[in-house]
């Protein structure tokens, strides 16, 4: 059965639950595996054959957000309209689809659900540590300006492997440069050994000045050395 589900063989499934049923299955794990795997009929079959109590709803919505190469939008939807909606968790829902870059279930939740049912602060830090710049834009158009912690999310951008530059340079141009700490933002690329995101802070923001851009479009410049400008004798040495 566990090699089944992992290759998502929908009919052999079946057959087992219908023909070997002195078996105890875990049929916890078939459902969880059949949502991560976007397979909607056998969920829905599951969902007839069994009792609530069988399943974990709270992972099995999980389960769908995080696959991203599958299309599980549809399981997501049949999940939040025939389950009990106090089964499922949707702010770590949101969490997870946007850690995993599952725009399609991203949209779904911003433009569907209720605002009070997700954090976007969270799904941002989510995000900033592990997504994309597609996966956090849809975030950010829907936030407004003055409700992220930018600064918190810059650092987390510095943990990412796959997209550090491109989501920070997102985030960067998405508040007023003069509410960040740069200092501290390159003390954690540095850590992280982020090359590319350390020459881009460096050239952004010079040690001895910085040029910072408003929402219109405007540039201030700033010649005084503090906290929003980098200090180059503090950083540790990067190889």
């Amino acid at each position: 059965m566990n090699d089944l589900c992992h290759i998502g063989h929908s009919p052999a499934i079946k057959w087992l639950l219908e023909n070997k049923s002195s078996f105890s299955f875990d049929i916890r794990k078939v459902m969880n595996n059949a949502c991560f795997r976007g397979d909607l009929e056998l969920v829905d079959y599951l969902f007839q054959k069994y009792s609530a109590v069988d399943f974990d709803y709270k992972t099995a919505m999980i389960k769908a957000c995080r696959h991203a190469q599958c299309n599980t939008l549809d399981v997501c939807k049949w999940l939040w309209k025939n389950i009990d909606r106090s089964m499922s968790d949707m702010k770590v829902a949101l969490n997870y689809a946007s850690k995993y870059n599952n725009t399609e279930i991203v949209k779904w939740i911003l433009t569907d659900l209720d605002t009070k049912l997700y954090d976007i602060d969270a799904a941002v830090f989510s995000v900033s540590e592990h997504g994309n710049e597609d996966t956090l834009q849809l975030l950010l158009n829907k936030s407004g300006i003055h409700m992220l912690d930018i600064q918190s999310a810059l650092t987390l951008s510095c943990r990412n492997e796959r997209s550090c530059l491109g989501v920070a340079k997102l985030l960067y141009r998405r508040t007023n440069t003069l509410d960040l700490d740069m200092n501290a933002v390159l003390s954690e690329a540095c850590k992280y050994y982020r090359i590319h995101f350390i020459q881009w802070i460096i050239a952004t923001c010079d040690q001895n000045k910085t040029v910072t851009k408003n929402n219109y479009g405007n540039k201030n410049c700033i010649n005084s050395l503090d906290k929003y400008h980098v200090d180059m004798t503090m950083r540790s040495p990067v190889y």
